[in-house]
Order: structure tokens, then C-alpha cells, then sequence
């Protein structure tokens, strides 16, 4: 999974939600400012996809099992998204978007991102590709899922 290349030099965005139904979004991911395919034919280098996303699905849990908690990770991504509310900055972020997908009998708070600032949106739905969006709501059954499970075990249903 090694590309040679510094963290720096890779953005990207994940969607979905933390955990198994997280989905790298191969279409915003960026190597060195070119899209992992092109980085992969320029430089001779191969990337074996599949290691990245068990990678993203379980590195929470690595840093739990180690650390204890991945309490800094969520308070910096929080400190991020109020700074660019606060600075009106209007970054893409990757944060919880309310989706109503037809198969679900509600909305579903599912990560797509989205520009952040003074005001909240647009989220990139539209740029994704088919194959990302069906992950996303993927994703989103699944957190659908354990929402009504939770509902279950309180005795709500």
C-alpha cells in the first residue's frame, strides 16, 4: 500500500460512516495533484484498493485497541468544522448530511462532503459516481439498520 509518497501528498474524502460501511471516494482522492489513476501510470506503481478500504474500516478500531479511545481525532475534526462555520471559509468536508434515499422510510445522517462555512452546503452528491453513491447508501442502510435495532432494544418498536 505504500506509494512512496507523504501523507501531505494525498487528499481524498471517505463517505459513508466510520467502520465497515466506510467507502474511500476514489474520485475525489488526489495523489500529488493527479487522480490515483493517473499517479499509478505515471509512476509505475500499482495499488491494491481492497487493502485501502480495510484499511479505513479498521483503523478506528486499531487506535482504540491501542490508545484506548479515538477521542483527538473527533475533537480536531470538530475544531475544524467550527473554524470554517466561524471563518466562513467554505471548505469541502467530509460531515453527516441529512439523505432520504427512497429504500429507507427516513433520513439517514450519511458522510458526503460538503462545503462548509456560515452556511452549510452543497454536498457533492452529484459528483460522486454511480458506483460511490450506491456505496453511500449502502452505508446508509446500515446506520438505518442499527438505528432501528437501538429502537428495538429499548423497547421503541
Amino acid at each position: 500500500m505504500d506509494l512512496g509518497v507523504k501523507v501531505s501528498e494525498v487528499e481524498g474524502f471517505v463517505g459513508g460512516e466510520h467502520g465497515s460501511a466506510a467507502y474511500p471516494l476514489w474520485s475525489t482522492t488526489r495523489i500529488r495533484g493527479k487522480t490515483v489513476d493517473d499517479y499509478l501510470a505515471d509512476s509505475h506503481k500499482t495499488l491494491d484498493r481492497a487493502d485501502v478500504v480495510k484499511y479505513v474500516r479498521g483503523i478506528s478500531k486499531q487506535i482504540v485497541d491501542v490508545v484506548g479511545a479515538t477521542e483527538f481525532g473527533p475533537a480536531a475534526g470538530f475544531r475544524d468544522v467550527v473554524r470554517a462555520i466561524l471563518k466562513d471559509r467554505r471548505e469541502l468536508m467530509s460531515v453527516s448530511n441529512s439523505m432520504k434515499f427512497p429504500e429507507l422510510p427516513e433520513a439517514v445522517h450519511v458522510s458526503v462532503p460538503t462545503v462548509v462555512g456560515s452556511k452549510i452546503g452543497p454536498n457533492i452528491w452529484d459528483k460522486l459516481t454511480p458506483s460511490e453513491q450506491a456505496d453511500i447508501k449502502t452505508a446508509a442502510k446500515a446506520i438505518y439498520g442499527n438505528y432501528k435495532l437501538a429502537l428495538e432494544s429499548l423497547g421503541l418498536t
